[in-house]
């Protein structure tokens, strides 16, 4: 029973749509909220990309330089 009425709370939130419509400052808000969002998840895309590409970098460099146990100490600096 508890779930149908937290279910209910969350449709409250549908009340911000209902404001957003009335109210044309937050539209304008909005609007402009969504339209970055574009240049956001190309970014996000670029920097994700970037960092993958670094990491297999990373552990082409690095790989078997370093071994540790499983305590986290040292066991060889292979160079």
């Amino acid at each position: 029973m508890s779930q149908a009425f937290q279910a209910l709370r969350a449709l409250r939130l549908l009340r911000v749509i209902k404001l957003a419509r009335s109210w044309t400052k937050l539209q304008d808000i909005l609007a402009k909220t969504v339209k970055s969002m574009g240049d956001v998840s190309n970014f996000s895309v670029l920097l994700g990309l970037f960092m993958y590409i670094m990491a297999l970098l990373g552990m082409e460099m690095f790989a078997n330089r370093v071994r540790y146990t499983l305590d986290d100490t040292v066991v060889a600096n292979v160079t």
